[in-house]
């Protein structure tokens, strides 16, 4: 599962982009505006949504689970994400989208509140255990049971194709108006 970042020299610096109002790519997040950065922090944004977007299921299930929580249970939301996260694997390199892993960006930040007030409400109930759970869910304790799924199906012989985060990055780097010199590999859709 290495990664490759994608060279500057493989990209070309943006022309000012073409959106109207109801088109703004950037619309969840007002303070990143990628005309406003350099291409070096540009570039780095973009390699930290592509991990995001490789496991997106995952990453979102940090701070929606432990509200699922309070209406399913435990290992069944579980379950739940780790059969999302082997669907998506087909999907991730074909799809990429920009506002979806801004968006993903913004629901992550509601991790610890909500991890935080679903532990003290299982406690105040005198739901220790789900509490404790609610409260280690957004760390990598947890989040580690999503990976035993995948090494288990590599293990049995299954050819399970990896993303390339320098693939995604890419994708992501020409949503925000950088013009690579040749277009990514791995699907149609841009």
């Amino acid at each position: 599962m290495a990664s490759q970042s994608c060279s500057q020299s493989s990209l070309t610096k943006p022309s000012p982009l073409q959106n109207n109002d109801e088109d703004m790519i950037f619309s969840f997040d007002p303070w990143f505006n990628p005309q406003k950065n350099s291409f070096e922090y540009n570039q780095r944004w973009a390699q930290l949504r592509a991990i995001e977007w490789a496991k997106l299921p995952e990453f979102l299930s940090l701070a929606l689970a432990p509200i699922s929580f309070l209406f399913w249970t435990w290992w069944k939301v579980i379950v739940v994400v780790v059969l999302l996260g082997l669907l998506w694997v087909p999907i991730q390199r074909r799809f990429v989208n920009l506002r979806l892993s801004i968006l993903a960006l913004d629901i992550s930040h509601l991790k610890w509140p909500s991890a935080i007030i679903v532990a003290v409400y299982f406690v105040y109930h005198r739901l220790f255990f789900l509490g404790l759970i609610s409260i280690l869910y957004p760390t990598s304790l947890i989040s580690t049971v999503f990976e035993f799924p995948f090494f288990y199906l590599l293990h049995q012989g299954f050819h399970i194709k990896t993303p390339s985060f320098g693939e995604i990055e890419e994708r992501l780097l020409f949503k925000m108006g950088y013009h690579l010199t040749e277009r990514p590999s791995g699907g149609n859709r841009m």
